[in-house]
């Protein structure tokens, strides 16, 4: 009897594996788009100049990031993951050096991508970030996109 339980357990694990990666891919099934508005003289960003204005760093555009809010956790996620490249918690704790000595604050947030495309379609001064999945209006360009499927 002894030699099937621990069948059993590889076959559970197995099978719990194979159920995390497969929805992994529907998670992970999507691009990001950072977006702005039609008349600001922004042309594409590379991933560099993108992390510069998401962290902080050198703006020549004088744009605001925005983010979105822990209400879209998941696109949220992916952005500081696969643009940014630091977890939430590593980015918390670099905004909350960057406060204390007085270096800058976090971006803007705002709760849901929907808000975002409306504030960014309304006022030239921002720039934020989408699912490929939103519905973006005309005033709203596309200045940089990144595969985030792990395929």
């Amino acid at each position: 009897m002894k030699i099937f339980i621990p069948l059993k357990k590889y076959i559970l694990k197995t099978s719990c594996l194979a159920l995390l990666i497969s929805s992994s891919n529907i998670v992970f099934a999507e691009k990001l788009l950072v977006i702005t508005h039609k008349n600001n003289d922004v042309p594409s960003l590379t991933k560099q100049q993108t992390v510069n204005l998401f962290m902080g760093g050198a703006n020549k555009f004088g744009l605001t990031p925005v983010s979105l809010s822990n209400d879209d956790k998941l696109i949220r996620e992916k952005f500081n993951t696969f643009v940014i490249g630091l977890t939430e918690s590593r980015i918390r704790s670099y905004w909350a050096q960057m406060q204390f000595s007085g270096r800058g604050k976090p971006p803007e947030t705002i709760d849901t991508q929907e808000e975002m495309v409306k504030l960014i379609s309304s006022d030239t001064r921002y720039i934020g970030y989408v699912s490929d999945e939103t519905a973006l209006p005309k005033n709203v360009q596309i200045v940089f996109s990144l595969d985030t499927s792990l395929e």
